[in-house]
């Protein structure tokens, strides 16, 4: 009304009586817009207008009409199938001083790696309630290999003899350790690659891994007197089949003299 009424105004004066009559004109264009029927199923045309004063606030709209979508709609009551509430588990306490501060016998060295694997697994299966789960056993890993246990001796050692790992072991001991390496590396793995790298941590990520391969290294290496057969991993390992692994520790203890300050 007001548009028309501008653009009649540049010609003569409007009166009453001439807007009233432009807006009965304007009100019967709406009404006959909005009583034609949509007949586009995928129309993009904006819905029409809810009118309040309707009890059943029924739009007269066709516009999101999809085929088939209506199957979608579930009237009935689905209260039901939402199945019963996941109760968070009880905290169990972690306690990372079960882990002894050195080892001097095979026995405690293995203690100290079912407990570190013990504590790891605490620690990644209470995500809900213990934070920053990777920092704690990248931490607890790191003590564990670098400052408790000792790193494998040189067989050109002259206390290779005293060695922790290279004492006599009963075959289910020597699994228990390479299981348990091979559950703390993936542990250690999963936790080392979800932290930002930096260059301290970059030299745990090559530090840590080269002492589990040297215990495993040296696990595998054992003869079990006990087992009168061998796996055939096991004998091409130590060479009975005259085509032996090359030792990790090399021959002149060279590599492993430069990494002693590892465990000072």
């Amino acid at each position: 009304v007001a548009y028309a009424s501008v653009k009649q105004s540049k010609r003569e004066l409007l009166v009453a009586k001439q807007l009233a009559d432009v807006k009965r004109r304007l009100d019967e264009t709406n009404q006959l817009a909005m009583n034609l029927p949509c007949t586009e199923q995928l129309s993009i045309d904006p819905p029409a207008k809810i009118r309040l004063d309707d009890k059943g606030l029924a739009a007269k709209s066709q516009w999101n009409w999809q085929p088939l979508f209506d199957r979608l709609l579930r009237k009935e009551n689905v209260d039901g199938l939402a199945g019963a509430p996941i109760q968070i588990p009880a905290y169990v306490p972690i306690d990372y001083l079960q882990i002894k501060q050195s080892v001097s016998t095979f026995e405690e060295a293995l203690t100290a790696l079912r407990w570190c694997d013990k504590m790891c697994t605490l620690t990644a299966v209470q995500g809900h309630c213990v934070k920053n789960i990777s920092f704690l056993k990248v931490a607890v890993i790191q003590h564990t290999f670098v400052h408790v246990l000792p790193v494998p001796k040189s067989p050109d050692s002259k206390d290779y003899d005293s060695c922790v790992w290279n004492q006599p072991v009963v075959y289910g001991r020597q699994l228990d350790v390479l299981f348990l390496c091979q559950r703390l590396i993936e542990h250690f793995t999963a936790s080392v690659l979800s932290l930002k790298n930096n260059r301290p941590l970059d030299a745990v990520r090559i530090i840590i891994p080269a002492c589990i391969t040297a215990i495993a290294d040296a696990m595998m290496r054992k003869v079990i007197h006990t087992m009168t057969n061998f796996s055939n991993l096991t004998i091409s390992y130590i060479g009975s089949n005259r085509r032996p692994v090359r030792a990790l520790p090399a021959s002149d203890g060279k590599a492993w003299r430069n990494s002693i300050w590892v465990q000072k």
